[in-house]
């Protein structure tokens, strides 16, 4: 049948629970991002969503994909390490959710109050 609606762009979806995997050591991640998932998944990447270089870790706030891809400059990992996992509309089913695919997948970046 046809979509009344367009379809959103990756890059702006939002409202989600999304995985990063590292290119270089295969450790994970999962969290969720309210905004669009580009621009979280730029702060943890330490990448300008302006301009689109890369910016010091120190100048952005760090997180634990930040800490682990600038560790000594050996993961190099891109945008496309980030996918999304799940969508909701409700902030209280998408905690859920992320909860749910933590106990599940057990990423070994996830640390207690995160």
């Amino acid at each position: 049948m046809l979509s009344f609606k367009d379809k959103i762009t990756f890059d702006l979806k939002s409202l989600v629970v999304y995985n990063f995997q590292c290119s270089s050591c295969k450790s994970s991640y999962i969290g969720k991002a309210f905004r669009h998932i580009k621009i979280r998944a730029y702060e943890h990447l330490a990448i300008s969503v302006e301009t689109e270089r890369n910016t010091s870790p120190t100048t952005t706030k760090a997180t634990v994909v930040t800490d682990h891809c600038h560790k000594g400059g050996k993961h190099q990992n891109q945008y496309s390490s980030f996918k999304i996992l799940s969508q909701d509309s409700s902030d209280f089913r998408l905690r859920i959710k992320e909860l749910l695919l933590i106990l599940k997948n057990d990423p070994d970046l996830n640390i207690a109050g995160e």
